[in-house]
């Protein structure tokens, strides 16, 4: 499937800290677009309005991940003050093809660059974590890379010394 890494990411980032910040710029641009779409299309105001209020930020696979999380949570009384939460901020970037600084520059995150590296950083932890070494493959592999050298090249820090504590827990 070609969506299979993508999908296998959007499961992951499901699991992790909403990045508000970026989150919220996301659905600002989608907001600006939809409106600039229905003006052009000469909707009535007050339907832009209510059209407007309906925006989110992208959350693929949306309904699976809830419905699936619902029903494994019936089992698993202590999850049900939990949930998923889906959202697409390093898929995004993937599917944008965007560097670190592009991404920065195309949402207009100046400021909040440290948000968005912590959760490229726990999204690439998450991708080595919980992917099981007989479901890795070549895309998933090429995928995690990539997400790991976008984070080192903009600050290794995080991940140097994540991996230097992995080894020392490893002995």
């Amino acid at each position: 499937e070609p969506t299979h890494r993508l999908d296998v990411l959007s499961v992951l980032e499901a699991t992790l800290e909403n990045p508000t910040v970026v989150l919220e710029r996301q659905r600002d641009m989608a907001r600006t677009d939809l409106l600039a779409e229905m003006k052009a299309e000469g909707v009535e105001y007050e339907e832009r309005m209510e059209r407007l209020e309906e925006v989110e930020w992208p959350k693929p696979l949306r309904d699976w991940l809830y419905d699936s999380f619902n029903a494994w949570s019936t089992h698993h009384p202590w999850l049900r003050n939990d949930n998923v939460r889906p959202k697409s901020v390093a898929r995004d970037m993937r599917e944008r093809a965007m560097t670190f600084r592009e991404y920065v520059n195309h949402y207009g995150i100046k400021g909040s660059e440290g948000v968005l590296l912590r959760y490229l950083s726990d999204a690439y932890k998450a991708l080595v974590r919980n992917v099981p070494e007989d479901r890795r493959t070549d895309d998933i592999v090429e995928l995690t890379r990539w997400l790991g050298e976008t984070v080192r090249t903009t600050d290794s820090s995080l991940i140097d010394e994540w991996e230097r504590l992995e080894q020392l827990a490893a002995g």
